[in-house]
């Protein structure tokens, strides 16, 4: 009894485990979830708030430094002595004493202080900053591109998914066909109408078939992995789809583009990091313009600590100017305009590609569309056939070599279509992918 219950409950538990790892899924909802969990996109959305951050640092470019200090000292110096001494505002006569002045008691002081330094013209500060900004722009537009391209694998893997499952379907349909077809040439070879090698013509086709179908299907279970990983589902999770494998439309707006858009998001991030390279150059050339900055601070000077008894400030203006370092800073700015020069050939390059990529990618849907009718044409005429050479032959009037040659090309022009559909929308997602803004 115990071990009946046991039983039951083992099963329920594995049922229950197969029902949690399926998944089904509408091409809209693997989008979605693709677009929220997965992990590529994800690191992208990091480096752009990191390259935010960095760019948030260049804040102090025009923003003050603040500091606060406490600083505590004991000393029998004579200079340091009597230097403390002043600070702390204890001066007397008795101090001028010569035996006192060279040879001092210990003295303590706690300094308070509180600093600040405020930029008030720093050229190659801001060229630096508005550089950053294009890195932060150029990371915004990297993260949207990659976004794009995940979602564009998405809807590859989906529909191939749904083209393993067709395959699967067309080869278990064709399976069947011939298992019929092994019944009959094994009856017409028990009423002697049929030879053996009729038999093991069609056991062969049959093997051939059945090894054909476990490669679509461990076909179907590496593409379902890879579309678990994208959508960062549970590893395990089998998805089922929700829509089929259909012929999408084709924009005629898109066949018609000549260029591709300039506010693609690669495009743009080029755009940037050459812009954010000229910023850069500039900076390198602003470093040999003076830099002015104000400073001030105020102290607290006390036997005890955090005391007040004595106070003081200092404010001042100070100019710098780096006149000659060697000739490093030269090179730096040389260099620094050959990068400029090259991230604004890399872009004019990207751009003739991507044109030369849009009419291509034009071609090939023209292509897969043609493709399409012809293998529909092609699948209608193989199943007419196959149909009629069937009927003849089970009153005996074909062989079975004509047979399994009618249903080899039943089954190759029916893959061929559904070849057809896959890559004639593969072709539309990807000319779509060249021409988003």
């Amino acid at each position: 009894m115990k071990y009946n219950i046991f039983l039951t409950l083992a099963g329920l538990l594995l049922g229950w485990n197969t029902y949690a790892q399926t998944k089904s899924l509408s091409l809209e909802e693997a989008l979605k979830l693709a677009s929220d969990n997965n992990r590529d996109i994800e690191i992208k959305e990091k480096e752009v708030a990191s390259a935010l951050l960095e760019y948030k640092k260049t804040n102090n470019v025009f923003l003050p430094n603040i500091t606060l200090s406490e600083t505590g000292v004991n000393t029998n110096n004579p200079l340091n002595a009597f230097g403390i001494l002043l600070q702390q505002e204890r001066v007397t006569v008795a101090d001028f004493d010569p035996n006192r002045l060279n040879d001092p008691d210990n003295i303590s002081n706690w300094n308070t202080r509180g600093a600040i330094q405020q930029p008030i013209f720093n050229l190659d500060g801001l060229h630096g900053r508005k550089a950053s900004k294009q890195v932060y722009n150029a990371k915004v537009q990297e993260s949207k591109r990659v976004k794009e391209f995940i979602l564009f694998e998405v809807k590859q893997h989906y529909y191939m998914l749904g083209l393993a499952e067709h395959q699967i379907e067309v080869l278990k349909s064709a399976l069947s066909t011939l298992e019929e077809a092994y019944k009959v040439v094994q009856d017409n070879k028990d009423n002697g109408y049929a030879k053996e090698s009729d038999v093991l013509q069609v056991k062969v086709r049959k093997l051939d078939i059945q090894t054909k179908l476990q490669e679509a299907e461990d076909a179907r279970l590496s593409v379902n992995d890879y579309l678990v990983y994208l959508l960062k589902l549970e590893e395990g999770t089998v998805i089922q789809l929700q829509d089929q494998l259909e012929e999408e439309q084709t924009n005629l707006t898109q066949m018609e583009t000549e260029f591709v858009p300039l506010t693609r998001a690669d495009l743009m991030g080029l755009s940037y990091a050459a812009k954010a390279q000229e910023s850069m150059w500039k900076m390198n050339k602003s470093k040999f313009i003076p830099r002015i900055n104000a400073f001030g601070q105020y102290d607290f000077n006390d036997p005890h600590l955090f005391g007040t008894t004595a106070q003081s400030y200092l404010v001042g203006v100070s100019l710098s100017w780096t006149v000659f370092d060697g000739g490093r800073q030269i090179a730096a700015s040389q260099q620094s305009k050959l990068d400029w020069e090259k991230a604004t050939l890399n872009l004019e390059k990207e751009k003739s590609q991507a044109n030369v990529e849009l009419k291509k990618a034009q071609r090939k849907v023209q292509s897969a569309k043609s493709k399409i009718e012809l293998a529909e044409v092609a699948k209608e005429e193989a199943s007419s056939s196959f149909k009629i050479l069937s009927d003849r032959y089970k009153v005996g009037l074909e062989k079975t070599v004509d047979l399994l040659s009618a249903e080899s090309i039943k089954s190759e022009k029916e893959l061929g279509y559904l070849h057809a559909v896959f890559e004639y929308n593969m072709a539309i997602f990807h000319l779509d992918l060249l021409l988003k803004e």
